[in-house]
């Protein structure tokens, strides 16, 4: 009889650290993938934005006429797109749909456009800023180098049960053109 209560004992604490780390390792999984996507996403962007020979533009893209807007003159370069021209027949737009949360990449050719996911669940509404050497936002029509920064900040369920319990986090990088 004493036998059979520790062994009881033995099981249950054995199914009780099973189940801690199953939790353990749901928790642990999604992050790594979340951090795995961002900084693919980033080194996808920052790649375009370092070696390209032509100006970058800062701008929002509006999704329902699907145009690029460059910031006007004399305003903060901080949008929701950011446009990388490869040369005369390519250019690429990097744009976050504020909607759905979505950071997509568009490539326009001279013959096709092609569009595709680059990370979901980002919350901030504005990723792509250009900043001076200082780390200042750069006002559009001033001269001068500039750095590009984009910041993606996820939030992500974690899990449901027993309660509803999200995070947050944020991934910041910095590129400068080549034509600089």
């Amino acid at each position: 009889m004493i036998a059979l209560v520790i062994f009881a004992l033995v099981v249950m604490a054995m199914v009780s650290l099973q189940l801690f780390g199953f939790r353990i390792n749901s928790l642990t999984s999604a992050k790594q993938l979340n951090t795995a996507r961002s900084l693919k996403a980033l080194d996808q962007i920052l790649n375009q934005v370092k070696g390209t020979p032509n100006p970058v533009s800062v701008g929002n893209y509006n999704t329902g006429t699907s145009l690029f807007s460059a910031i006007a003159n004399g305003q903060s370069a901080i949008g929701n797109a950011l446009r990388v021209s490869n040369g005369a027949t390519s250019v690429l737009t990097f744009y976050l749909n504020t909607n759905t949360h979505v950071l997509y990449e568009i490539q326009a050719a001279a013959t096709s456009t092609n569009s595709r996911t680059l990370a979901t669940s980002i919350t901030n509404q504005q990723p792509f800023q250009a900043e001076d050497y200082r780390g200042t936002n750069m006002i559009v029509g001033n001269s001068g180098h500039y750095t590009i920064k984009v910041t993606l900040q996820y939030s992500n369920w974690l899990y449901a049960i027993p309660t509803n319990v999200s995070e947050t986090y944020r991934v910041e990088a910095r590129a400068t053109p080549r034509s600089q």
